[in-house]
């Protein structure tokens, strides 16, 4: 065999071993879960009483390779950009490819029940739903680094005090960077 044969042999072999290593990589990589908020109600309308916020949220992993492991998550309600209150969910694992349904009460008190029933009465309620929770994925042996994830959702309530399903998206949550480091960079560089 020829010197130029076998480098073409080892060239083969480095091409095919690259390529399964990026397939592998593609198939394994994580992608963040998915949430959504499959139900929620605001049963006690009458104005009397504390306000009672009822929601069912979808947690879905989308992952083929592996599991995400959850910290506690903080979902918080907000009426009119106005905080509401909130509630904490345990921390749970969720193996590859499932969805998980969770449960979920938020009391708002009075000092909100009567603007809930006025805005629910008017047909204009938007409730906004925000998620903060931390996520570990396990991929076959390996554990990746904490990921921190704030979701948002913005929530139209009918009149009847119910609404059906509704994605949550993504906050960023990156710093913006400061003008003075923009300026500074500009200077260096003669701009």
């Amino acid at each position: 065999m020829s010197r130029s044969g076998g480098a073409c042999i080892w060239l083969l072999v480095i091409v095919l071993f690259g390529f399964v290593i990026l397939i592998l990589w593609l198939i394994l990589r994580p992608s963040a879960p998915s949430y959504a908020i499959v139900d929620l109600s605001i049963p006690n309308l009458n104005g009397t009483e504390n306000t009672t916020i009822l929601f069912g949220l979808e947690v879905s992993n989308p992952n083929l390779g592996g599991g995400v492991y959850y910290s506690d998550m903080n979902v918080t309600v907000y009426l009119f950009d106005e905080n509401a209150g909130s509630m904490t969910m345990p921390s749970f694992y969720q193996g590859h490819q499932k969805t998980t349904s969770l449960r979920g009460r938020v009391d708002a008190g009075r000092r909100l029940s009567e603007a809930v029933v006025r805005a629910v009465a008017n047909g204009t309620t938007k409730l906004t739903m925000g998620l903060v929770t931390r996520v570990r994925y396990k991929t076959l042996w390996w554990w990746s680094k904490v990921h921190g994830i704030v979701e948002q959702a913005r929530v139209p309530v009918g009149k009847d005090g119910k609404v059906g399903r509704v994605k949550m998206h993504r906050i960023s949550s990156r710093k913006p960077k400061s003008r003075t480091r923009r300026k500074r960079k500009s200077r260096i560089l003669g701009g």
